[in-house]
């Protein structure tokens, strides 16, 4: 089954706060998830705290193991790792 690495850029305004890494076997499910979380300000959860949240990264992956891998190793990347990763890829 295909799944998905992504990674999202939350902002406060009109300033960008941080990026938020996850995974999915649906990504416009979760997208829909995370567009909800910001509209109806569930703080509870994460992407629920910003004003706005923007897709900046996708990953295909063809398993459940190699989508884990590859989160795990983007949440580890710096800010400037992961600001280089978005500027090398187009949506």
């Amino acid at each position: 089954m295909r799944h998905w690495v992504y990674m999202l850029r939350c902002y406060k305004g009109s300033e960008m706060k941080c990026h938020y890494v996850g995974r999915t076997n649906n990504i416009l499910r979760r997208m829909n998830q995370h567009q909800k979380n910001v509209k109806e300000k569930r703080v509870d959860k994460f992407t629920g705290r910003f004003d706005y949240v923007e897709l900046v990264w996708l990953k295909v992956c063809e398993d459940l193991e190699e989508s884990k891998e590859i989160e795990m190793s983007v949440k580890k990347y710096t800010y400037e790792q992961k600001v280089e990763l978005v500027g090398n890829v187009i949506l």
